[in-house]
This record gives structure tokens, C-alpha cells and sequence, in this order.
């Protein structure tokens, strides 16, 4: 069995290198990162710009309420020139959300014989090794979006003032959360009800998706059978690579298993529950990476009786910057 000199090994460190950025823009990525926003952060910790909602005070809502004549005025102009100052007096005051990220390192690693065969595979994109080791990223990749998608707080500023810093923790409003669904029951009303909900935030011109494990998928299509067909569910890279997704009522179906995975999801499954259900628009969640992939090889570790190891790492955060702009939902396991 031949081992690597040096030479070899300052080779495969490159190679390696190489390898694993070209499996991380490939078609086999997940594709949960595509569907939220992207910001690039500095430092330890960064707020995300969120939503807007102006602050009415009730002062200037009584001054607005008094001036029922708003669309006639006299001659002089001075019921309209009180209804204009009312409504921008109104609304010189507005209140922003910011949202708190903390740098997270997510990080997978493979040890491995000093062998050569052993470098050849793991530094061949193709090969299934090196594929399971960045499955293993993407894997906690998602898995911190859906955590982001299905948090039942936020950490947020809630001040105009560029300089404020305090935070505090930001529960999801009641009425973006859905009645919680059954196996048996769950149709294509699943679609109308997210679509009302975003309809009612004013939310136009925003593709929504709604994600979902594989089993609420297959009991879903059963109950509704006689209006669906399986494209009508996102679940290959096709349709993100041509750029043309299937919708049901307006709304895109994603299917992963994550939503269903009861050892990952431990922390956020309540009593009785089987899955998770998650419908947002890429402005409602944002992906805050504060350093992207990093790739290591040390080799002939003599702690490990020669091995080598292939790690890979980033340090990055998910968070509900816009609460209006996510709806939360679950599957019961009766």
C-alpha cells in the first residue's frame, strides 16, 4: 500500500480544496439555502434588517378620526392642509426590526488511511466519500434554516435609533401560526390557508414557499388525489436550475425530509407531533454567513497511528428577520 510523501500531500490538500467548492455550487447541493436571503456578515454577531410598520400614535389617530371630510375642503385649502399634516405626522415615526445573528460554526470531518487510494478519493468530487462528507454539511446547513423557519422567538432591536442595541426576545405572532394538521386530513386547503395569511400581511410579488416532510407529502397527494400530480411538488434540482417551479394556489411546494426527521428536530417538536410545516418568502428569512467554507487536511497525524483527516468548516447563522413573512405549522403523529 502506498502512502503519500509530502510532495503527494501538499498536492491533495488542493485538491481537496478544489473538490469540495466544486460539490458545494454542483447541482446535488441543497437547495433550502437558494430559497432564503443572503447577507455577509463581519465580527461575531450582526442584526439583519427586518420589517417595517408605521407607528401611529393614538394622538394623531383621533386628529385623523376628526377629519371626516378628507376628500372635500374649502376654498382655503385648510381641511385638507390639517388631513395632509395628520397623515405625515402620522408617519414620520416608524418602527424597524432588527434581528440578532451569532456566528455558528458548522463543521464535518473524515478520517482516513495515509494511503493513497484513500487521498484519491478524498479529493475526487465524484466519489461517494466526499460526497457523504458534504452531504453531512448540508445537512446542518438546512437543519439551522428550518430551526430559523420554526423558532418560537426572535432576538431583536426594535428602535429607529442607529446606535440602539438592545435586544429583546421577539415571540412569533399567533396569527402566523397554522391548526395544527393530521395525516388523514391534510389537503390542498393547506395551500389556500398559508396564501390567505400572506394575502392578509399585503404580501405581493413574493414567491411563497411552503415546506413539508415526505411522509405529509404522501398523505397529502392521497387525499388529493383527484387535483394533484407528483410535479406538482419541488423535489428535484430541475426546477431550480431552469428557474420554472410548480405552484399549487400560488404557492410552491418543497419537500424534505428534515421537516420529519424526529432526531434532528428533537428541540422543536411539541408533544404529539409527527412533522413540521414552514411556508415563507425569501425576504422573511435571511442566511447570514460571517465566513464561508474552509477547507483542512492534515496528514500522517502520528496521535492518530498515521491517519489523516479531511475537515470542513464555515461559520455562518439563519434567522426570521420578518415574522409577517413566515408561517408556522405541524403535523400530529395521530
Amino acid at each position: 500500500m502506498a502512502n503519500i510523501t509530502d510532495t503527494d500531500s501538499g498536492m491533495h490538500i488542493i485538491q481537496f480544496k478544489d473538490a469540495v467548492k466544486e460539490l458545494a455550487g454542483g447541482p446535488n447541493r441543497s437547495y433550502l439555502k437558494e430559497l432564503v436571503g443572503f447577507e455577509a456578515c463581519t465580527g461575531e454577531s450582526a442584526l439583519i434588517k427586518g420589517g417595517y410598520k408605521p407607528n401611529l400614535s393614538a394622538g394623531r389617530k383621533t386628529a385623523l378620526a376628526s377629519l371626516t371630510n378628507r376628500y372635500t375642503y374649502d376654498q382655503s385649502g385648510t381641511t385638507l392642509a390639517h388631513w395632509i399634516d395628520a397623515m405625515m405626522s402620522g408617519n414620520d415615526t416608524v418602527e424597524s426590526q432588527r434581528t440578532q445573528v451569532v456566528a455558528q460554526k458548522i463543521d464535518v470531518a473524515k478520517w482516513f488511511d495515509s494511503a493513497e487510494k484513500e487521498f484519491l478519493e478524498m479529493t475526487d468530487p465524484s466519489s461517494r466519500k466526499l460526497k457523504n462528507l458534504m452531504q453531512g454539511l448540508w445537512t446542518k446547513e438546512d437543519l439551522l434554516i428550518i430551526e430559523a423557519l420554526m423558532s418560537a422567538t426572535e432576538t431583536r432591536v426594535a428602535s429607529n435609533a442607529a446606535t440602539a442595541v438592545t435586544t429583546a426576545s421577539v415571540s412569533m405572532p399567533a396569527t402566523q401560526v397554522l391548526a395544527d394538521q393530521t395525516y388523514g386530513s391534510i389537503d390542498t386547503d393547506i395551500f389556500t390557508n398559508v396564501k390567505e395569511i400572506f394575502m392578509t400581511n399585503y404580501v405581493a410579488g413574493q414567491t411563497i414557499y411552503l415546506g413539508m416532510g415526505p411522509k405529509t407529502w404522501g398523505a397529502l397527494t392521497r387525499n388529493s388525489r383527484d387535483v394533484l400530480k407528483n410535479q406538482d411538488y419541488v423535489d428535484s434540482a430541475k426546477y431550480f436550475m431552469g428557474g420554472d417551479l410548480p405552484t399549487v394556489d400560488g404557492v410552491v411546494p418543497v419537500v424534505h425530509p428534515l421537516f420529519e426527521n424526529a432526531t434532528q428536530l428533537d428541540s422543536l417538536l411539541g408533544d404529539g407531533e409527527a412533522g413540521l410545516l414552514a411556508a415563507w418568502t425569501e425576504e422573511g428569512i435571511t442566511w447570514a454567513e460571517f465566513r464561508g467554507l474552509k477547507t483542512l487536511m492534515d496528514v500522517d497525524q502520528a496521535d492518530k497511528k498515521g491517519q489523516s483527516v479531511a475537515y470542513i468548516d464555515e461559520f455562518v447563522d439563519c434567522c426570521r428577520n420578518d415574522d409577517l413573512l413566515v408561517v408556522q405549522g405541524a403535523i400530529l403523529s395521530a
